[in-house]
């Protein structure tokens, strides 16, 4: 799963080198993003749409991992 987050990051940015952390507790994966300052902004997108598409993809690779996930983004400063 954390490939597909990498790939999409990939994709969206360019970078190689976002900072991705990962959580797991009882089938609950919680993704961080540490994007540069200048990067977050794409990640997100207007409205937050392409952060929620984002987030859409991943669900729908933990559901068929039978887990749940979330992904959230923190500016690195």
């Amino acid at each position: 799963m954390e490939e597909l987050l990498k790939f999409l990051v990939k994709n969206i940015t360019g970078l190689d080198d976002v900072d991705i952390q990962k959580q797991e507790e009882d089938g609950y994966i919680a993704f961080t993003l540490k994007p540069p300052q200048d990067k977050a902004g794409i990640l997100i997108g207007k409205e937050g749409k392409i952060i929620k598409t984002i987030t859409r993809l991943m669900k729908v690779r933990a559901t068929l991992d039978k887990k749940r996930v979330s992904v959230d983004i923190l500016p690195k400063e």
